[in-house]
């Protein structure tokens, strides 16, 4: 778990320098199949996250940038879905997933420097 939480810090990491405080919206088979799964991601990332309704994500995605390109819409950011279920993260339990990320990049740190 260890290793999938480093991956989900280092994208935490990546949409702050992009988008601070950005809403997480998420989708998925694997997210839709567990809830489980997507509070874990909740708990790692330390944020919010939005289970979206569209099961073809993608797809409407794709259809909300052409619609933006032909300029049906004026923006896809102006375009506003059905809320889905909400996962709040459970502090305790992020900074469990902070320190052992903080442990993972040190041992890559030590690896790479003795590499």
């Amino acid at each position: 778990m260890e290793a999938v939480s480093y991956r989900f810090a280092l994208l935490a990491q990546a949409l702050d320098t992009i988008a601070p405080n950005a809403s997480v919206v998420a989708s998925g088979n694997a997210l839709f199949a567990s809830r489980l799964w997507t509070q874990t991601i909740a708990d790692v990332l330390g944020r919010r996250i939005e289970l979206s309704r569209a099961r073809e994500a993608s797809c409407h995605g794709a259809a909300l940038l052409a619609l933006e390109t032909i300029g049906t819409i004026a923006s896809i950011e102006t375009v506003q879905s059905g809320s889905g279920e909400i996962f709040e993260p459970d502090p305790t339990r992020h900074e469990v997933y902070a320190r052992a990320i903080a442990r993972q990049q040190e041992l890559y740190e030590r690896l790479i420097s003795h590499g």
